[in-house]
């Protein structure tokens, strides 16, 4: 089947799940996201090693620091871990002052937007086309077109009826994702369009570029079971002391000396990028136990 703009205009990312209307690419940008704070490199070399990377990744332009939010995140998680002090080592009121900025802000719905464009091209699609198809392809043209189609007599008569009757609970969401396909082919043109829909349907509201797309806070409790696995890695080392000879014969085999440290490398990351933003309480975890073996003596 041909590209149209009728196929672009029906083009969406919401899918019913369990009876709820759910953003597929809002979803996608989301999932982006917290690749993204993952492949942190400080981060992801102690907990998420094995963590994939995304392509689009490399695609992300914001000035947002993704660094400092990564170890924030990683530090709300350590202070809900359980054993060896790491929980009292981070400063939690920092971190969750610092999370309760960033979710407030109008930088975190900025991001959301910006990588939300990242991923709608490639999530939305219908038939054998996505919406990329149309971004790559002469795309004012096709912005023009998908305009041009939302003001005709023939679409507008069918959906402001479907709006009267209650029959198109969704319109102010479905409204918006046709701004925003208008937005990426054709941004000069988004005014017109909304002035064009808000003649038959009087209740839309603009807000494509002001929705958080990123959705609710992080739940930290997400990581912890990686973060507390991370503590109970444990690692030892020994130091003996030089053999003693004994006056005409024999020898004293003095005491060996070891040490065992869990989560060393937690740790480090407390005391080093915790410590780096305000994070660190200033009290080191209480990671490390010491035992000594029995002297011995051969005559």
């Amino acid at each position: 089947m041909a590209m149209s703009p009728e196929e672009l205009v029906e083009m969406t990312p919401f899918t019913i799940r369990g009876g709820e209307y759910v953003n597929l690419a809002a979803e996608a940008a989301r999932n982006l996201f917290i690749t993204h704070v993952k492949n942190q490199p400080a981060t992801r070399s102690i907990f998420f090693s094995s963590n994939p990377h995304d392509s689009k990744e490399g695609q992300i332009h914001t000035g947002f620091d993704f660094n400092k939010f990564a170890t924030a995140y990683v530090s709300k998680a350590i202070s809900m871990t359980n054993g060896y002090g790491f929980a009292a080592a981070i400063n939690v009121g920092a971190v969750d002052s610092y999370l309760k900025s960033v979710y407030e802000s109008t930088e975190w719905i900025a991001l959301g937007f910006e990588l939300y464009s990242l991923t709608f091209p490639d999530d939305v699609k219908r038939g054998n086309h996505t919406f990329r198809n149309y971004v790559d392809h002469d795309r004012e043209e096709w912005g023009k077109k998908l305009s041009d189609v939302v003001s005709t007599d023939p679409w507008m008569n069918n959906h402001v009826s479907r709006y009267i009757h209650n029959q198109w609970p969704h319109y102010n969401e479905d409204v918006n994702v046709i701004l925003f396909k208008v937005h990426l082919l054709n941004e000069s043109l988004v005014d017109k369009t909304f002035d064009e829909l808000k003649k038959g349907i009087p209740k839309i509201t603009n807000e494509f570029s002001t929705t958080t797309y990123l959705g609710v806070p992080l739940n930290a409790g997400d990581i912890l079971g990686i973060v507390q696995k991370e503590i109970g890695k444990s690692t030892s080392s020994s130091y003996t002391p030089p053999v003693l000879p004994i006056p005409g014969g024999g020898a004293t085999f003095p005491i060996t000396q070891t040490t065992t440290r869990w989560g060393a490398n937690v740790a480090a990351y407390i005391t080093s990028q915790s410590k780096n933003y305000g994070f660190y309480s200033g009290k080191h975890p209480d990671n490390s136990k010491t035992s000594h073996s029995k002297p011995c003596t051969i005559l």
